[in-house]
């Protein structure tokens, strides 16, 4: 069964290949956190039409809420989401989910139907003869039926509860996934547009491989020096060419290069590369040759 109550270890939940963190960090405020949240909880209404949907709890950055389904089709469960600040603009997310309300319905419901069909088993052979009642057969048949029912529950709680977590929680990351690339794409543009500004306009560009000065009206596909054939390098960060003499580190996982400095400065903002959005930590940054 899904481990649920884990409150001090970092778990994950693994379905159909899937990998989804119980806790996971944002670039966001927590006040923005809280409102997608909030968005979060209609959605579950709005997915979960069947379902009641309850909050039992909300205290200051902490949210309980009940899906209580009315079938056995549709989980119980009770999701705890709590919000915790990790600096300026950081907030970790920790959720958990609880289905012990629903593994405790399903087993019920399944428990009575067990001995529904047992007794209208007994009360049929019997009939015929009370003496095949006390027969190793019928004993071992009994045993074996109540064990492949118990099987059969379990694993139709087992996926049901794994599929409603894996589409819970991604319907979460997905809404705080996309703010904080708003939020990440409102400050790159503000690093580009710093940038853009503190550049003297009076300095040509020139190839960092051999210095020799870029035409200012070139074409967007001449990306290939005419004097060296080699190609033009640009700030992954800034998107500004990088010029002769200028200091160049690469991302590890895509080679995209960067000015040192901008990299490592929005490594503070984000930890992942600007170009293939990778994780990427200031310690796996590589040096130009």
């Amino acid at each position: 069964m899904p481990k649920t109550g884990v409150k001090d270890q970092e778990s994950v939940v693994l379905y159909k290949n899937k990998t989804i963190p119980r806790r996971q960090d944002y670039r966001l405020e927590i006040s923005v956190c809280e409102t997608e949240i909030k968005g979060f909880i209609e959605i579950l209404k709005e997915k979960f039409r069947e379902s009641s949907i309850q909050i039992l709890e909300t205290q200051k950055n902490s949210f309980k809420i009940l899906v209580d389904g009315k079938g056995l089709e549709d989980p119980s469960c009770i999701i705890d989401i709590n919000l915790r600040a990790k600096g300026e603009n950081n907030t970790r997310i920790e959720l958990d989910l609880d289905f012990s309300p629903y593994y405790k319905k399903v087993f019920k419901t399944g428990l009575i139907g067990i001995l529904v069909v047992f007794l209208i088993l007994t009360m049929s052979i019997g009939a015929l003869d009370v003496q095949n009642l006390l027969s190793l057969g019928y004993l071992l048949g009994g045993v074996g039926f109540f064990i492949t029912t118990i099987l059969v529950l379990g694993i139709f709680v087992w996926n049901r509860s794994l599929a409603f977590h894996t589409s819970a929680v991604e319907a979460l990351y997905r809404r705080l996934d996309a703010r904080e690339n708003d939020f990440i794409d409102q400050a790159l543009n503000l690093f580009r547009e710093k940038q853009l500004q503190e550049k003297p306009k009076e300095k040509p560009d020139t190839c960092y491989q051999c210095s020799a000065p870029i035409p200012a009206q070139r074409e967007p596909s001449e990306v290939f020096c005419e004097n060296c054939r080699e190609l033009f390098l640009t700030c992954s960060v800034c998107l500004l060419n990088i010029d002769h003499g200028e200091s160049v580190i690469l991302c590890p996982h895509c080679n995209a290069s960067a000015h040192r400095d901008h990299l490592r400065e929005w490594l503070k903002i984000k930890n992942y590369c600007p170009y293939c959005k990778q994780k990427i930590n200031e310690g796996d940054l590589k040096e130009s040759n």
